[in-house]
């Protein structure tokens, strides 16, 4: 039986080109009229030249490496031609180019999902109703497994036919990413997959107003009783001048890579039902906030590489700004800073995993409002 995209991808244009000799994960056209080269690994001491008439002229792309070694982006400006030649080292590429839609001024979501069917429609229906405009989803179910990362518990997926209508009505790009999540570069492991992914939609949607970078069992939690959406979100954080500790710099998106908050970790300790919307229910979570794995909401016009947690290199002058603006250890108790806290993440580890199923350390929690209210 064929692979979904065989067919699929006749009609979108969301099978990357992807060249693994040269270690080349996708070349693409972005909305910023630029020729985006995407690599694994640090590829920084390799010059890539491009040619947009057949060969007869060569320009030296424009290079951004990933400082964590996980990707490496190629650019060059021009206008847009279905097929360019490039030049690495001594050998000649003659290449077809993906050109991407634009979701300027739009606020979107972003993540690489592997077998994650039974949760991910909970997930956009979810994020849309509090004022996300769009989903670039990267599946990457064709990438063989690895023994470091956790895995779902199912074994296969079809996204195209699943998203269908999502598609269809304009809220979610499919792109097909069938790279492994890890794979071994300078003698270590690193992350590969994942990091180019979050890489390459900062690359290529360069014109969004923000993109948020979660995974599909992290849900973003308002803890302002006058924040309903992003809309209310946005406007505090201008209204309040959000500002980091000891700093003059205010929410000034000119000079704002992007901003960050804590995450929450909930835990079905009692093997509760969680199929469907059910693990809303399950009030049990972690003791502590964690620092480690924060969450970003990044603005793509000030940011060139992103690894996983972390964005890895920013345009400069520019800088992150922490929600709350108070200084935070790693981990802190939940309750610490009460409303301060204004959005977390709760991640929802257990879903469509091994893991999560129980914990030492656990408080009952209180289902927030706005959950209630889906239930």
């Amino acid at each position: 039986m064929p692979h979904p995209y065989h067919t699929y991808r006749k009609t979108n244009s969301c099978d990357p080109v992807s060249h693994d000799s040269f270690f080349i994960y996708d070349i693409g056209y972005s909305d910023s009229k630029k020729f985006i080269v995407i690599c694994w690994g640090n590829r920084s001491e390799q010059e890539i030249l491009i040619s947009l008439d057949s060969g007869k002229t060569f320009n030296k792309m424009n290079i951004s490496a990933c400082s964590h070694k996980h990707s490496t982006v190629y650019s060059f400006s021009g206008e847009y031609c279905s097929n360019i030649v490039l030049k690495i080292g001594s050998e000649k590429l003659k290449t077809s180019v993906n050109k991407y839609p634009s979701f300027e001024g739009k606020t979107v979501m972003s993540t690489m999902v592997k077998n994650e069917d039974n949760y991910i429609t909970q997930w956009i229906d979810f994020h849309l109703s509090i004022g996300f405009d769009h989903f670039i989803i990267y599946d990457n179910c064709e990438a063989k497994g690895d023994k470091h990362s956790y895995h779902s518990i199912e074994s296969s997926s079809n996204l195209p036919k699943l998203l269908k209508e999502y598609i269809k009505k304009g809220l979610v790009t499919l792109i097909r990413w069938p790279f492994p999540k890890r794979r071994v570069f300078d003698k270590r492991v690193g992350i590969s997959g994942q990091a180019t992914s979050q890489t390459h939609c900062l690359q290529i949607f360069r014109k969004c107003s923000w993109i948020a970078l979660f995974d599909i069992d992290e849900y973003l939690c308002f803890r302002n009783k006058n924040i309903k959406n992003l809309k209310d979100l946005f406007s505090f954080l201008y209204r309040n001048n959000f500002m980091q500790k000891n700093s003059s710099t205010t929410f000034d998106k000119n000079n704002v890579a992007g901003f960050y908050f804590s995450s929450i970790q909930f835990v079905n300790a009692k093997s509760a039902d969680d199929r469907g919307i059910n693990f809303f229910k399950i009030p049990y979570r972690e003791k502590k906030v964690s620092w480690q794995r924060r969450k970003f909401f990044i603005n793509p016009s000030n940011c060139y590489n992103y690894s996983t947690h972390t964005p890895t290199r920013n345009k400069k002058h520019t800088h992150y700004l922490r929600i709350p603006n108070v200084p935070m250890p790693h981990e802190i108790r939940y309750k610490d800073h009460g409303e301060d806290q204004v959005l977390v993440i709760n991640h929802y580890a257990f879903l469509n995993k091994t893991r999560g199923q129980s914990h030492s350390q656990l408080d009952l929690f209180d289902l927030d409002s706005y959950i209630q209210n889906m239930l």
